[in-house]
């Protein structure tokens, strides 16, 4: 596990506690997806689906963008900045 995916790991583990949920595992069961799956987008194996988001932040109750900021913190920093992030590929 790469550095940026141990970050990723704690950022979202802070977050499931700080909603009541106790483990990772807890979570991606909650959500309806494989403990597999859910370290397949923090390891960065797979890009995490908006779906998958909606699913993770419906399960914690919380806004999605907690979420999003947890799996993409310099895209939300950049957003919240400016308001503008530019398309990939644009």
């Amino acid at each position: 596990m790469t550095d940026e995916s141990k970050a990723l790991k704690e950022r979202l583990l802070k977050l499931a506690e700080s909603h009541g949920i106790k483990s990772l595992r807890q979570l991606s069961l909650s959500a309806g997806i494989t403990n597999q799956n859910l370290y397949s987008n923090i390891n960065g194996t797979y890009d995490i689906s908006i779906k998958r988001l909606f699913k993770l932040a419906s399960v914690m109750k919380c806004d999605i963008v907690e979420v999003i900021n947890v799996f993409y913190p310099e895209l939300y920093a950049a957003n919240q900045k400016e308001k503008n992030v530019p398309v990939e590929g644009e």
